[in-house]
């Protein structure tokens, strides 16, 4: 017993699966794709004319989507985003640029009035180590506008006053003659302004008395040399007294002008010891 062959067999068929155009552009990698433009070319290099209406979109479906993220978007959207990217800047470029003014501002400030302030100190020392020698408040300028720097250019006015005490401050009166233009108060300060500053000429200095009304010499009202330098057992040497004010100007504008001062009260130096 075997089994006859037969004669039953799969024939082939013709079926197959209809595919549309655009599923086969999809299983073409993009790259072996052409693009329009060469398309274009292609009809035209084989002698005949193009079919492509003029102003037409030649890409193909899957050149006209772009897959982003498993999501189909339109190309539009890069547009979107470069809209918003403006509207960003817009809205940070003018806090960015307000925040570095605002730096530069405020450093320009603060140096400001560290140099007046080294200034005053320095000048201070100066005076108190220069006692009651006769060129001392020339000393007194010349070391201050050594440590004001650029900002020596807008000071007001150089103050030197006689105190009592290393927490006295300027007196009102002579601050008062700074803003009158007076030279001082008798027997108690010296006012010397930016010309002064910028040109402490010796001969400017040196007065011998006290003579605050009509005297040439600019240490008038409180003469150097008649300032207490002696150490005794009753009295000790007086307090010189150094104040400095000057201009703060803003480099952008934005920040009104603003005075800038400092005063330091230190005592003299005692040249001399007595028993008396």
């Amino acid at each position: 017993d075997y089994d006859e062959p037969t004669d039953d067999y799969d024939e082939p068929t013709d079926d197959y699966d209809e595919r549309t155009d655009d599923d086969h552009v999809h299983q073409h990698d993009h790259h072996n794709d052409p693009g329009p433009r060469d398309k274009a070319e292609l009809l035209l290099s084989v002698g005949g004319t193009s079919a492509v209406e003029p102003g037409r979109d030649v890409r193909s479906r899957s050149q006209r989507w772009r897959r982003r993220g498993g999501l189909r978007t339109r190309p539009r959207s890069r547009r979107r985003e470069c809209g918003a990217s403006v509207v960003e800047a817009a809205l940070i470029t003018p806090l960015f640029i307000l925040l570095v003014f605002g730096i530069i501002e405020v450093g320009s400030y603060l140096f400001d009035v560290s140099s007046v302030r080294a200034a005053a100190r320095d000048g201070a020392r100066e005076g108190s180590a220069s006692a009651s020698d006769a060129a001392a408040d020339r000393n007194v300028l010349l070391i201050a506008r050594r440590a004001l720097g650029g900002i020596k250019n807008h000071v007001d006015g150089v103050i030197v006053f006689k105190a009592t005490s290393t927490s006295t401050v300027v007196p009102p009166s002579c601050v008062a003659a700074l803003d009158g233009g007076l030279r001082g108060v008798a027997d108690l300060c010296n006012i010397y302004r930016q010309p002064d500053l910028a040109n402490p000429d010796i001969l400017n200095f040196g007065t011998a008395a006290q003579d605050c009304a009509a005297g040439p010499k600019w240490d008038r009202c409180w003469p150097a040399v008649t300032r207490n330098d002696v150490l005794t057992r009753t009295a000790n040497p007086d307090f010189l007294g150094v104040f400095i004010r000057a201009t703060h100007r803003s480099i952008s504008g934005i920040v009104p002008v603003t005075d800038v001062t400092a005063s330091i009260v230190v005592p003299l130096e005692a040249q001399r010891a007595s028993d008396e």
